[in-house]
């Protein structure tokens, strides 16, 4: 088994395993010396669950079998993200506070939400980017003077606004940015989730200073922005922080979710096969169970196999994102509106020459001697 895949089967075995029985093949693997902790080390940091992996280990009470400069690295990693997400959760409540005395009660939106309802339990789990706050369309220059007012002012980094947030706001010395959104997702999924209906079916805390989405909307909401947003379906790709946040939303809400319903408006929307290769691949990768009635078949099996297959061969994994780059979807969204059939197959010869080219130059490049000062 090459190096990739023993590292992903490890630190999958170690995120979702739930009793003995489960972690028994992460025990065989801790004792393997095929396992390539750097492997381990790096595959964690890409999906952004290091501290996660720690808090795993250590609940298992297999920690003390981990190589000592790895143990050290995780647990590092573990207390500077407890660290900084309980400066996000003062943020958090400065920018609502201010936004209550501008008369706003924002909906709390992803990591936000996680950490303000302690959706992951300990404190520390979860690494969060930034926190997204969605607040009223006819309110968002309300909103973003109140939380000017407490020194935030535009990222100079990122200055450019998007259809349903603005630029992210900044303040020297804090641990995250804050994103004001006006639309609950980006524009590709809002047939998905409508902003009107996150709002509709928000539930207000018991405190009256925000809200937060549904049980079943911050489901739809985890799979929206993962499967379509970011492309995760298309790529083939297993994500790892997001199957980790559907776990904990699954523990925390329990029968709040409405499977069912979900199905509905994933049907309705047009997007039913990406909604069940989701969660068949939750099921096979972190025991997530949807109800009974949601039968699986060839299509999701064979979605789950290719999406394991780019786990083990990196040439896989950057085929399916050739694909992706070629995507209808790609092409009307950099390159505009309808297309005809010609212009779209122009469209796809230019971008593989012009993958073709980057990989032909990457080469010349690797293989030049480098000029070592």
């Amino acid at each position: 088994m090459n190096p990739r895949r023993l590292a992903w089967r490890f630190v999958s075995s170690a995120l979702f395993a739930r009793d003995p029985l489960e972690r028994k093949p992460l025990d065989t693997l801790l004792r393997s010396s095929r396992l390539s902790w750097p492997h381990v080390v790096e595959l964690a940091g890409d999906h952004y669950v290091t501290p996660s992996i720690w808090l795993k280990l250590a609940d298992a009470h297999v920690d003390g079998a981990i190589p000592a400069e790895a143990s050290r690295y995780l647990h590092a990693v573990y207390q500077l993200n407890r660290s900084r997400n309980a400066a996000l959760l003062a943020q958090i409540d400065e920018a609502i506070g201010a936004l209550n005395g501008a008369g706003i009660a924002p909906l709390l939106l992803k990591g936000a939400a996680y950490l303000k309802l302690g959706i992951h339990g300990d404190p520390g789990a979860r690494v969060a980017a930034d926190l997204d706050v969605l607040v009223p369309v006819n309110a968002v220059e309300t909103a973003r003077r109140a939380l000017e007012d407490i020194g935030y002012g535009a990222n100079p980094n990122c200055p450019w606004r998007t259809r349903h947030h603005l630029v992210p706001l900044v303040r020297q010395g804090d641990a995250g940015p804050i994103e004001l959104h006006v639309a609950a997702v980006a524009e590709a999924a809002q047939h998905v989730l409508p902003t009107a209906e996150a709002w509709l079916h928000s539930v207000e805390h018991a405190s009256g200073k925000f809200r937060v989405l549904s049980p079943s909307h911050m489901v739809l909401h985890r799979f929206a922005h993962d499967q379509i947003i970011d492309r995760y379906h298309a790529l083939r790709t297993i994500a790892l922080r997001s199957l980790l946040d559907l776990v904990a939303l699954d523990a925390y809400y329990g029968p709040a979710i409405d499977w069912g319903g979900l199905q509905d408006v994933a049907e309705r929307a047009g997007c039913s096969s990406i909604l069940k290769g989701y969660l068949y691949v939750a099921q096979r990768t972190a025991g997530v169970s949807p109800p009974r009635e949601m039968n699986f078949g060839l299509r999701e099996v064979a979605h789950f196999l290719a999406c394991e297959s780019a786990i083990r061969w990196e040439p896989v994994r950057m085929g399916f994102g050739v694909l992706d780059a070629m995507s209808d979807f790609w092409i009307r969204k950099h390159h505009g509106g309808a297309q005809t059939f010609s212009s779209m197959s122009g469209h796809r010869v230019r971008i593989l020459a012009d993958i073709l080219r980057s990989k032909v130059s990457r080469a010349t490049r690797s293989s030049s001697p480098r000029n070592v000062a």
